[in-house]
């Protein structure tokens, strides 16, 4: 497959997938919620001490950026008391790991947020589906348009923070073997997606980590 026809169907899946969600059919009552339908049990099992989802992400998978506007809009009318975590993926589209870094060193600094969707949006909008930031330099000339000067940022790149967070997510995605996103893991108990929920994934993100 050519890098165009690549990226034409990765598009296609990114369209496919945004569809799905947005169209958002009658949802599944809660309890017609299945093991091997909608979620799989994950192995070995944890435990959260308050019920949380964790989305694992890639910011250079267009599904990931497909599915950022319905959980979005999902994250502002989940039930009260569901804590959501973003976990970047360190092993898909993320040659070098400059990604998961500029992800942790922005949490650092405070401008996660801010920093989330542009970061997406550069990629996905500006850059073809490619990452630029391929080194230090790259990296910090980004996260320049957030406010922070660049002693800042140049501390926080290679700070223990960043470090500890950065192996933390690594051994995360190792524990509950994720190996393609979006995924998501609830309350360490479950795992679901878009692909395996389907329609009902932000019902199931909603109401499982509840049960």
């Amino acid at each position: 497959m050519t890098g165009l026809a690549r990226l034409a169907a990765q598009k296609l899946a990114a369209i496919v997938l945004a569809a799905m969600v947005l169209a958002l059919p009658a949802a599944a009552a809660p309890a017609d919620w299945k093991e091997g339908v909608h979620y799989k049990i994950v192995d070995p099992m944890g435990k959260t001490a308050e019920p949380t989802v964790v989305e694992v992400f890639s910011y250079g998978c267009p599904v990931c950026f497909s599915v950022e506007t319905p959980l979005a809009e999902w994250q502002k009318n989940k039930p009260a008391g569901i804590r959501f975590v973003r976990v970047p993926h360190y092993g898909v589209h993320d040659e070098g790991g400059w990604l998961i870094r500029l992800f942790y060193t922005a949490e650092a600094l405070g401008i996660a947020e801010p920093m989330h969707r542009p970061l997406f949006e550069l990629i996905h909008l500006k850059s073809a589906g490619h990452s630029p930031i391929h080194n230090e330099t790259d990296a910090v000339k980004f996260l320049l348009l957030f406010g922070k000067s660049e002693p800042q940022i140049r501390a926080a790149l290679h700070g223990a923070d960043v470090e500890a967070n950065i192996a933390a997510a690594k051994a995360f995605v190792q524990r509950f073997r994720v190996n393609s996103v979006p995924s998501f893991v609830i309350n360490e108990k479950y795992f679901t997606s878009g692909q395996l929920a389907r329609n009902d994934l932000f019902t199931v993100l909603s109401e499982l980590p509840l049960k």
